[in-house]
């Protein structure tokens, strides 16, 4: 048995309230943004995926870190429009953000609503109802794409590498030879183990 304290294995529909957790825990540029957010699920819901894989504790076997992507991004994004972003319409619906006329600013008239969203939520749920589609220079490089997000207690333990070294094996088996994913501005910590 292995001396190290997790795991890569394939990531499974139950590790799904743990993504969704990692994911809060790293959406403020690797940091936690529990503090950004009225509705801490929101971050996590806008990851739906094809592939994944996650690191696992041995000891707790608590999930981690988790890598997630698509071999075709056009067909996820087709899709997630049938499957994916309906049913989080429907959760979430546009109607809880009118009023909040800026997601950058703090509406004074909601100070009374049972839920005040945060700048930040108001920003997803915006994003679900609008999702973003892959700049073509991107599809042109690859169809592939990936979200990785881990713990801070494992970062800068190579498990970020050895995560993207896994999707790069699995890539390969199905033919394809490049990835790419999108880091928000400022995510510093993220960008170190990407190699130039």
């Amino acid at each position: 048995m292995s001396s190290e304290r997790a795991f890569i294995r394939p990531a499974t529909p139950r590790d799904a309230p743990f993504l969704s957790h990692i994911c809060l825990l790293t959406a403020d540029k690797g940091n936690s943004a529990e503090h950004l957010h009225t509705i801490g699920a929101l971050p996590g819901l806008v990851c739906p995926h094809t592939f994944g894989f996650v690191i696992e504790e041995r000891d707790t076997k608590n999930v981690v870190g988790y890598i997630l992507g698509t071999t075709d991004t056009r067909a996820y994004e087709a899709a997630a429009a049938i499957s994916w972003w309906p049913r989080l319409r429907q959760e979430y619906p546009l109607s809880l953000v009118e009023g909040y006329e800026d997601a950058a600013t703090n509406d004074e008239s909601h100070k009374d609503d049972d839920m005040r969203l945060t700048p930040d939520d108001v920003q997803y749920i915006r994003t679900i109802h609008a999702p973003p589609r892959a700049e073509e220079r991107c599809i042109a490089f690859s169809p592939a794409h990936m979200h990785i997000d881990i713990l801070p207690p494992y970062q800068r333990q190579g498990w970020g590498r050895r995560l993207v070294g896994t999707v790069v094996a699995h890539l390969r088996e199905k033919g394809l030879n490049g990835l790419w994913l999108r880091m928000a501005p400022g995510n510093d910590n993220g960008a170190q183990f990407i190699p130039d």
